[in-house]
């Protein structure tokens, strides 16, 4: 079965694209391929871009798993940000794939055991738990896909506290 884990923003959305044969044992967990979606600059622009690039990486995907952050943001940064989400889950659920959700600091708690761990703790364990994958130098990339990879983790760790399915509703 194969996986796609998305930390989703306007400008840059951050994957995991997984292959699992089994769900039991984190030795199972392969990332096939990891990366970023950078796209320009305006409102318009960035959500046909993002469509595109999201509805690319869904080929052959059994269900997806997203972070639906929470917190203090700016309300510009609140009007990209879930404006980025809505178009996500427009074109995942135009393919009919299943959606989990996960709060970043349930993801963190889950994965780290820090509900308050920073996005270096992020990166550096990301790191760790995979030496031999290449990530992007850059931080404001790698910092995406870091979050897209704990959330997949914090998925196959568990619990029902803060993670949700999306439902289709018709």
């Amino acid at each position: 079965m194969r996986y796609l884990s998305l930390d989703v923003a306007l400008r840059h959305t951050g994957w995991a694209l997984w292959e699992e044969e089994c769900l039991a044992d984190f030795g199972c967990i392969g990332i096939v391929e990891c990366g970023c979606c950078d796209v320009s600059t305006g409102y318009a622009l960035n959500a046909s871009e993002l469509t595109v690039s999201v509805r690319d990486l869904l080929m052959d995907v059994s269900g997806v798993n997203m972070e639906f952050p929470t917190g203090s943001l700016s309300s510009k940064a609140c009007t990209t940000m879930y404006l980025a989400i809505g178009v996500v889950i427009g074109v995942i659920d135009s393919r009919n794939i299943p959606i989990t959700g996960v709060y970043p600091r349930e993801a963190k708690k889950r994965v780290l055991h820090d509900s308050m761990a920073d996005k270096d703790d992020v990166m550096n364990w990301v790191r760790a738990k995979y030496p031999h994958t290449a990530f992007p130098k850059f931080k404001k990339d790698f910092e995406h896909i870091a979050d897209a990879i704990l959330i997949r983790h914090a998925v196959l760790i568990g619990g029902k506290k803060s993670e949700f399915k999306l439902q289709r509703c018709i």
